[in-house]
């Protein structure tokens, strides 16, 4: 693999990723039923956890490694969901341009941190920017749903009714 001479440290890598990915889930889980002390306490540890495995990914694999990308993206993600967008946007920013750098514009990988990046502008009330995003998107794969449903959303919050319901239909 590409990191096959790093192996016992890379999978340590990897099994940090999924713990926090893991205690993004459950935190997520956690606020949907209400259980604030666990949702504070798991989103704590996935915070720390994907921090940890970033930081020594971007030392060990190097910025443009597609694990480091992952990482990167699922921390943004992490982020913005939970509304922290100030810190959510320069990893989502950085993940597209690396991504559309290593993989090109049209991989799934960059799309979907593109599409991360437009629903974090659309979230922020950013609605210049995601539509921006979100039309880069939809361009480049016209039948991926989300750039439509988001540009839909982003025209009907400008009072454009017409094209909301011909982009939501």
């Amino acid at each position: 693999g590409e990191h096959a001479d790093l192996l016992p440290e890379y999978h340590a890598l990897l099994l940090g990723h999924a713990l926090a990915r893991l205690d993004d889930q459950l935190g997520r889980q956690a606020a949907r039923e209400q259980r604030s002390a666990d949702a504070q306490r798991l989103d704590a540890a996935a915070g720390q956890r994907y921090l940890a495995v970033l930081g020594r990914q971007r030392v060990l694999l190097g910025p443009g490694s597609f694990d480091t990308l992952s990482t990167l993206n699922n921390l943004g993600n992490f982020y913005s969901v939970r509304g922290r967008h100030e810190l959510a946007r320069p990893l989502l920013e950085e993940a597209v341009a690396v991504l559309g750098q290593r993989q090109g514009a049209r991989a799934a990988a960059t799309l979907t941190a593109r599409n991360n990046l437009g629903i974090l502008y659309y979230q922020a009330l950013r609605m210049d920017e995601a539509a921006r995003e979100m039309e880069a998107a939809r361009s480049l794969r016209p039948a991926d749903a989300a750039p439509w449903f988001y540009l839909g959303l982003i025209a009907q919050k400008a009072g454009d009714l017409g094209l909301a319901d011909t982009l939501l239909a």
